[in-house]
């Protein structure tokens, strides 16, 4: 080879080797980018320890070839502590984010800096560093707010991953308000995943905040957004069907809850049970099992779930801390109460240990140590306990709303008052009584601050239902004063305390529709309120008419419906809360609750020859209130006996479908008997000062009392109707939700409604079978009721009023013209729900179309009364201290005055009869009390075959 040639080729090679190492870093850059996406894509899919393994190996390539104080190297230190902190290794993710974060700020590069702050968040939140967490978010909005409109995404990263450090805090008022501004950036980049986890961390937000069905409504809306994202066994879903099955195992669905966590379940095994994700999974399938009251199988998930969390971090690790508290409550519900001490006593050494005992993380251990003692009888360990957790709390008595956290806060007060009252009970120290009333009158305080946070009408009814008990007890307190003492204050406060729980929901509810009318909201701000109202309703029927709730089951039509109703459910949400801040005199009004008091009452609303008549039945007693203009009395009687066999007795006989003689008598003998025992405990007592007009405020299973058809002795001949003493004959009785709804002033002429009668009979068309017909259908098929187109048509003759009969009805046509009616009658079939009584309904045409309870709340009624001739149309749901849910109060809220509905089946040509009669007196000028206790009279003595109080006593009449 000729020198020359030689050269050149040395040269070209030298240049092709110089080229090649120049790019060497390049190729090296794209080899290590390259694992990182990897690593990106193993933990999308859920295979955290592998694209663990593969950040590690990108992390000591970058290392090793570009050294610390390279981007690459940080965005590896980065990859890597997400993999540790998706193990709950924080402690080993930590450093490496640490030194990321150095590099960024050295760098100078803000968007990764702030993604840097952004992850430690989230490490700092599962260390339960809340403050520090709290301090790197605000680092990164620093950071990024410089140009807010380039790093939108990021931003709302940032807000979705502070807001899950309120969560752990229990701040879930904050964490709403961050979330919210996240879900309107992914909305804006229509981010589709980012939304998905937005509304995952919105329902844990609603269901810590006891809104259950808004929670499922968001977890549902997360499915939707990540179903077609991420693999179908994704950890993500397991997680969402378990947070959906505790949503239907609190609102009464236990088992579509279960059949839900074992979904979960096969998803988590699929993916392996030695990981955290199984670990976790049988934390939720004890407290599944707690909640279920099935202590037993919870503390086989709790032991399996220990050891398993043991083996995965360690004896000493915070991991252990949720399920060694779960032990501890379990352990005192099974009454091992030795065993729960232990699992409490380890818990609270961890923290001691790791957090240097932190009181806001100790606080629960030692309140549940103070119930532990109360479950052994041990007042005054418990006293002491109770106090070190107030103090751990930091709970300031003035002013209980700020308590943190609230909801343990409110536990804590009850088990202090209960220990104060068993202290009394040992040794009739009147200061221990007057200190748990005090405490107890805080508890109380603290569930009405908690159901006001709830914004959903059916998860506020549940969250009643169940805490309702502290004002049972803070009943107990006050009426336990009263005796002691003899100082009439404290019946009269106890008075209030069982006005103020009694339909609760109902009064707040109708407070706060009314304070948008009198606060000076414009009239297109009301008109967008009651569309958005509408498109609730209309969302939600939409649900029920995919048979949603029936199949309890995810289908993609489910799922888009499902999504339009949290859209528009956050939509009103929004406008609600602009109204707030713009019209102050709405939240005062909506706020203020009335007082029922003892004075007002007398002064403003009871007549010269009226009297309330309240019963707040308690687990150890019934209380009675009576009040005329000039006396007040305030007794303790005996628990009532079963008021469900009472009313069986009333009615099985007739709606049995082999009724025969023997069942008659027997029936019979039972009501007899019955009735007098009912009269002597609730009525007896009071007997001698009852004047002939009562009003009758009912608590509990009292609601379900038809008190009408109590005896005030014994029938002089059973086989005649006419020789029965009922009450009936002697009182004129209205009932009343509460003693503050009674207090409403009926305006006259029914505030505008131009029109004084309609009677609406769709099934007034064709021949009644043999038997009893009567105006309801178990199996849904409606049958004809002639004798209701004779009712209606005999009193709008009476009445100048119209009648729609058969095809002219429907539900359509009421809804639109119902308001212009003072007086609206309807003789129709009805259906009460006793397990969700905004379900129960009325048939409005003869097509069968119904009329749920649930619409009602959308209309605007100018009605003094609605006469609900139909079966059980004053049934429904019964909820402690608010009442029964159904068709009556629903027309109570839509604007009407007083309701007449009957509590159970009625015959048709019966209802008929009384009906007509009740009209007739009402237009000799009776009052309607009066009025209806004169058409049951007529009944009895005109008709002997209906003079059994099956046919009469069930009608009541609702309001004024």
């Amino acid at each position: 080879m000729p020198p020359i040639k030689t050269i050149t080729i040395l040269c070209a090679l030298l240049l092709f080797a110089g080229c090649i190492a120049a790019q060497t870093p390049d190729l090296d850059s794209a080899a290590v980018r390259q694992l990182l996406t990897t690593a990106k894509k193993m933990y999308k899919a859920g295979s955290i320890s592998e694209g663990l393994d593969v950040s590690h190996d990108a992390h000591q390539r970058s290392l090793a070839r570009f050294g610390t104080d390279n981007i690459i190297t940080a965005h590896a230190g980065m990859h890597v502590a997400k993999g540790y902190r998706e193990l709950n290794r924080e402690n080993e993710a930590l450093p490496f984010a640490e030194q990321s974060l150095v590099i960024y700020h050295r760098l100078g590069d803000i968007f990764w800096e702030a993604s840097c702050h952004n992850e430690m968040v989230v490490c700092k939140r599962k260390m339960m560093r809340y403050a520090e967490a709290h301090d790197h978010a605000r680092k990164a909005y620093a950071l990024l707010l410089s140009d807010s409109a380039k790093y939108v995404s990021l931003i709302a990263g940032v807000n979705q991953n502070e807001a899950s450090v309120y969560l752990s805090e229990k701040r879930y008022a904050e964490a709403l308000s961050l979330l919210q501004q996240a879900r309107y950036a992914g909305e804006s980049l229509n981010d589709k995943e980012f939304l998905g986890t937005v509304h995952f961390h919105l329902g844990t937000a609603y269901f810590e905040l006891n809104d259950f069905s808004r929670a499922r409504e968001h977890y549902l809306t997360s499915l939707s957004f990540l179903r077609n994202r991420l693999s179908p066994t994704h950890a993500w879903f397991a997680d969402l069907y378990e947070r959906i099955s505790r949503c239907f195992q609190k609102t009464g669905d236990s088992e579509t809850g279960l059949k839900y966590l074992l979904k979960a379940r096969d998803i988590y095994v699929a993916n392996g049970t030695s990981n955290n994700n199984y670990v976790a999974f049988l934390q939720y399938f004890g407290q599944f099992y707690f909640a279920e009251e099935q202590y037993g199988e919870a503390m086989q998930q709790f032991e399996a779930c220990l050891e398993a969390k043991e083996t995965l971090y360690g004896k000493h690790s915070r991991y252990l801390l949720k399920t060694l508290y779960s032990m501890g409550e379990t352990g005192i519900a099974l009454a091992r109460y030795d065993t729960a001490e232990l699992y409490l006593q380890r818990g609270m050494q961890i923290l001691r240990d790791s957090f240097h005992g932190n009181g806001q993380l100790l606080f629960p251990f030692v309140a549940q140590c103070a119930v532990l003692e109360m479950a052994r009888n041990h007042p005054s360990e418990s006293i002491a306990l109770c106090d070190s957790a107030f103090a751990l709390a930091g709970f300031n008595p003035g002013d209980p709303e700020t308590a943190f956290p609230r909801n343990q806060v409110r536990t804590l007060c009850t088990t202090y008052a209960r220990a104060h009252m068993s202290f009394f009970a040992a040794s009739g120290d009147v200061l221990a009584l007057q200190t748990a009333d005090h405490y107890y009158g805080l508890a109380s305080r603290l569930l009405f601050h908690d159901i006001d946070e709830i914004s959903e009408e059916s998860s506020r009814e549940i969250f009643y239902d169940k805490g309702h008990e502290v004002l049972d007890d803070w009943l107990d307190a006050r009426m336990a004063l009263y005796r002691v003492t003899g100082k009439s204050e404290h019946a009269l406060s106890a008075f209030v305390v069982a006005g103020q729980e009694r339909a609760f929901l109902l009064s707040d509810a109708m407070r706060r529709s009314g304070a948008l009318r009198y606060s000076g909201v414009p009239d297109s701000t009301l008109q967008q309120e009651r569309l958005l109202r509408d498109n609730i309703a209309e969302a939600e029927k939409k649900l029920v008419e995919n048979n949603y709730q029936a199949k309890k089951q995810i289908d993609s039509a489910a799922l888009i419906l499902n999504r339009e109703l949290t859209d528009v459910r956050d939509n009103y949400d929004a406008l609600m809360r602009r109204i707030e801040r713009q019209y102050p005199a709405y939240f005062q009004l909506g706020k203020a609750p009335m007082v029922a008091s003892v004075d007002v009452l007398q002064k403003e609303t009871l007549e010269p020859d009226q009297a309330m008549l309240m019963y707040s039945p308690t687990k150890t007693a019934v209380y009675a209130f009576f009040l005329t203009r000039d006396t007040f009395v305030a007794l303790q009687l005996p628990p009532a006996p079963e008021v469900e066999a009472f009313n069986h007795s009333l009615t099985s006989f007739f709606t049995d479908p082999d009724s025969h003689d023997a069942l008659y008598d027997r029936n019979l003998e039972q009501y007899t008997a019955l009735a007098q025992t009912l009269y002597r405990d609730l009525v007896g007592p009071l007997e001698a000062l009852l004047p002939d007009r009562l009003i009758i405020v009912p608590g509990d299973e009292l609601c379900n009392l038809p008190f009408e058809a109590l005896l005030t002795g014994k029938p002089e001949a059973p086989g005649n109707w006419k020789t029965y003493p009922f009450w009936a004959r002697q009182k004129a009785i209205r009932y009343a939700f509460s003693p503050e709804l009674a207090m409403q002033k009926q305006p006259a002429d029914g505030r505008n409604a131009p029109k004084p009668w309609l009677g609406i009979a769709p099934f007034s068309t064709g021949m009644p079978a043999d038997g009893l017909e009567v105006r309801n259908a178990p199996d849904e098929t409606f049958a004809p009721l002639p004798f209701s187109g004779e009712e209606v048509r005999t009193i709008a003759s009476h009445m100048h009023g119209d009648v729609w009969l058969d095809t002219t009805s429907g539900a359509g046509r009421f809804r639109r013209e119902a308001s212009a009616y003072r007086i609206l009658h309807l003789a129709t079939h009805s259906r009460a729900d006793d397990r969700q009584g905004d379900y129960s309904y009325l048939v409005l045409s003869s097509s069968g179309e119904r009329l749920p309870a649930r619409d009602l709340y959308q209309y605007d009624l100018s009605a003094d009364m609605v006469v609900l001739s139909s079966c059980e149309a004053g049934g429904g749901k019964l909820i402690n201290g608010e009442g029964i849910i159904g068709l009556v109060r629903a027309f109570t809220y839509a604007g009407a005055k007083s309701v007449v509905a009957s509590q159970w089946v009625t015959g048709d040509q019966s209802s008929a009869e009384l009906m007509i009669a009740f009209y007739k007196f009402l237009l000799q000028g009776m009052p309607r009390d009066q009025a209806l206790q004169a058409a049951r009279l007529y009944l009895m003595n005109n008709h002997p075959d209906q003079g059994h109080p099956f046919y009469w006593a069930g009608f009541r009449l609702y309001g004024g």
